[in-house]
């Protein structure tokens, strides 16, 4: 259901494309163990914990998840989990999305043209920062508006709009956000 369906972190992406994924293009699916045949070499191991290694100037469009971290475990890596200079555009659903986890980045890049832009669910310290983020380009605007009728099977476009912590700050640092 990926491009890139992750299960250790402890590894380097650079410089990748995952484009036209029916679910994930980039998919953090790190559980609280190791499964499969690796279990018996690995028995310690809790991958939800493992420090990222490097993960610099991909991308992911035209996916249904550009990048994400799921399930239910959550992606809690010891230390900040740094996903820099990332592009995730024309995604059916998110461009970014964080379920369930902490201690995660996004640090430079542009998101554009996606349903939601950058989803953050049930995750806590996360950091948006240096980042782009468009609702719709005038390219995709354009685009879109010359199909009529077959736009419907495209995504929406919405709002971008921060949303405010419990103390009233907010959780975006450098963030441009633009309809």
């Amino acid at each position: 259901p990926a491009t890139f369906w992750i299960t250790n972190p402890e590894n380097s992406w650079i410089g990748n494309v995952a484009a036209g994924s029916a679910f994930s293009g980039f998919w953090f699916e790190v559980k609280t163990r190791v499964r499969g045949p690796s279990f018996k070499l690995h028995e310690d191991m809790v991958p939800n914990t493992l420090d990222l290694f490097l993960f610099t100037d991909n991308v992911s469009h035209s996916n249904s998840q550009g990048l994400q971290t799921y399930p239910q475990a959550g992606y809690r890596p010891s230390n900040l989990a740094v996903f820099r200079n990332h592009k995730s555009y024309r995604n059916r659903l998110s461009g970014v999305f964080f379920h369930a986890g902490g201690r995660l980045s996004i640090d430079g890049g542009y998101i554009s043209d996606n349903r939601i832009g950058i989803n953050v669910d049930m995750d806590h310290s996360d950091v948006i920062s240096n980042t782009i983020i468009v609702g719709s380009s005038p390219a995709y605007t354009a685009v879109v508006s010359a199909m009529g009728h077959a736009a419907s099977h495209y995504p929406a476009t919405s709002f971008c709009a921060p949303t405010q912590t419990n103390d009233g700050s907010s959780p975006l640092v450098g963030v441009r956000l633009d309809s």
